[in-house]
């Protein structure tokens, strides 16, 4: 290691090899140049009680506990010698081993093959480098960023709550510095696909050079719909962003929007006679464009424009199909909605989503989680109160609990300028029917044809749709040519919710071959016809 004169000097003693292997006993004898160095003390978070004895630049220590042997994972301090370093500059003052050493197991049996390698403090003209990550807006500090010192010494340090970070004793010498983070904080939400979106079609150019490094996620040299389409599996959990959650670059190189690809990621130093603390790097959270992080647990979105999305109560019986609704509070109109729900699998099977106001979403659903994402610029819908979102459809499980809450875990919703709006969610409910009656105990308010479940599908596949009115109710499936291949209901229901299974066959009972069909649903107020796919 290296000291500088006349200062303290920490020595640390690293163990390789052992993990795997406890130690119940050792025995350690080291000498120092007492010319050189002058033993100060012996800090230890393994060696408690330990019996140290100095003696003329001898340092001679002795532990066991066969009760409680040490397991020591490779890389390990076993003990750090403290020394004051009083050597000449550029002396190196030895730390050696003395020849009878000894490591042993619980039993007392000793360890053989040991290699005790020696050590030595470097007296040298110390440095510091120093600086402080912030976010690229220039005010919101980042902490917990790792930073990575490479060159003449390798160390590493982490960003404090207000950024900072430092490396002491450094001699002088060549130095690269490079932050790195694999935190997931918030910020990431449909809003920025919607300013990525803008920018591409031209309608509203980035205002910040920044922007461009936030919204190349899959680091291309360009912002493309390719990033848009990686944000929105990103946001819908279908995948990781691909480029990682966070970028740094130094804050010196002056970013604009024809460079941005060169933007240096890491720092390089020539560190020589004085210490360097100004450094600075600007964090970027990947895919986030609008810049809407400010740190963890703080939300974006403004408490003038508020949008509600609340679920309701539904009930049933185990074995039935219920559609929880979400339903709109506050006139407004929005380009981008996401949606975030947790719900109880021991009770609930997700079979998917629809709606007459949200098209063409992104949906992932299963394993208890619930993620939708939808942005459409030029066609932004309007959410009435009280009016139907959407609806999650659901079949109750055998032995379901008598309760079950489905609860937003987050959700976010953008004006078709990407501008995010404050949004306050209600959770939605299912309870076993206790009159043991069947069927969804509400009364749709709108028509709806569900997309079938599965899809693609091989063998059956289940068919939803609501009916807020009595009425004559026909379902048929059709081929791609548009000829009847089997009417599934023909005859008439009352207002309720309703799940039909077509099992693939014809109406003659043959079973049909693969490939795209349809099913058209029409009742006395309204029709409608859905695409699926069969794969065998």
């Amino acid at each position: 290691v290296y000291g500088s004169q006349g200062g303290i000097v920490d020595v640390p003693l690293l163990v390789e090899g052992f993990n795997g292997h406890p130690i119940g006993g050792l025995e350690f004898h080291i000498a120092f140049d007492p010319g050189c160095l002058a033993f100060d003390s012996i800090m230890s978070d393994y060696l408690s009680g330990a019996d140290i004895n100095v003696v003329n630049g001898d340092i001679h220590m002795i532990w066991e506990d066969i009760s409680n042997p040490l397991e020591l994972p490779d890389s390990t301090a076993l003990f750090v010698i403290r020394f004051v370093a009083n050597g000449p500059l550029d002396s190196t003052c030895a730390i050696n081993w003395l020849p009878i050493n000894q490591v042993v197991n619980p039993p007392g049996e000793p360890y053989a093959d040991i290699d005790y390698n020696s050590g030595g403090v470097t007296i040298a003209v110390l440095h510091q480098i120093g600086g402080r990550i912030v976010y690229f807006d220039g005010l919101n500090p980042i902490s917990g960023a790792s930073v990575a010192l490479t060159g003449s010494m390798q160390n590493r340090d982490e960003t404090d709550e207000s950024g900072g970070f430092a490396f002491n004793n450094l001699i002088s010498g060549n130095y690269t510095l490079c932050p790195s983070m694999a935190r997931n904080d918030s910020g990431v939400t449909v809003a920025d696909i919607i300013k990525i979106r803008r920018e591409i079609v031209e309608l509203e150019p980035f205002d910040s050079p920044y922007q461009y490094l936030a919204a190349d996620v899959n680091n291309s040299g360009s912002v493309t719909v390719a990033d848009a389409v990686k944000i929105r599996r990103y946001l819908a959990d279908l995948e990781d962003l691909p480029g990682g959650n966070w970028t740094f670059v130094d804050s010196s190189f002056i970013i604009n929007d024809s460079n941005w690809t060169e933007a240096p990621h890491c720092i390089e130093i020539d560190l020589m006679d004085q210490d360097i603390l100004n450094l600075a790097f600007y964090g970027i959270r990947r895919g986030d464009v609008d810049g809407s992080w400010s740190g963890p647990g703080l939300s974006s979105g403004s408490l003038a424009d508020t949008i509600g999305l609340q679920g309701n109560t539904v009930s049933g019986l185990p074995g039935d199909t219920i559609s929880l609704q979400i339903t709109g509070r506050g006139i407004t109109q929005i380009a981008g909605l996401e949606m975030h729900l947790n719900y109880p699998s021991e009770g609930l099977t997700f079979i998917g989503i629809s709606s007459d106001v949200v098209q063409n979403a992104t949906i992932n659903g299963g394993s208890s989680r619930i993620h939708l994402v939808w942005d459409d610029i030029f066609n932004p819908i309007t959410i009435n109160d009280g009016e139907e979102v959407l609806s999650i459809h659901f079949q109750i499980r055998e032995n379901a609990p008598q309760i079950m809450i489905v609860s937003f875990t987050g959700a976010n919703v953008a004006d078709e300028i990407g501008n995010e709006l404050h949004v306050i969610t209600g959770n939605g409910q299912v309870t076993l029917d206790p009159t043991g009656i069947r069927g969804n105990s509400a009364i749709p308010t709108t028509f709806d044809l569900a997309q079938n479940y599965p899809n693609p599908f091989n063998g059956d596949t289940k068919i939803s749709f609501a009916l807020p009115q009595a009425s004559n109710v026909t379902l048929d499936i059709l081929d791609m040519m548009g000829r009847k291949v089997i009417t599934l209901e023909n005859g008439h229901f009352e207002a309720g919710y309703y799940e039909l299974t077509w099992n693939g066959q014809s109406e003659n009972g043959r079973p049909v071959s693969s490939g795209v069909y349809f099913y058209k649903l029409k009742t006395d107020f309204n029709q409608n016809t859905k695409r699926m796919l069969m794969l065998k």
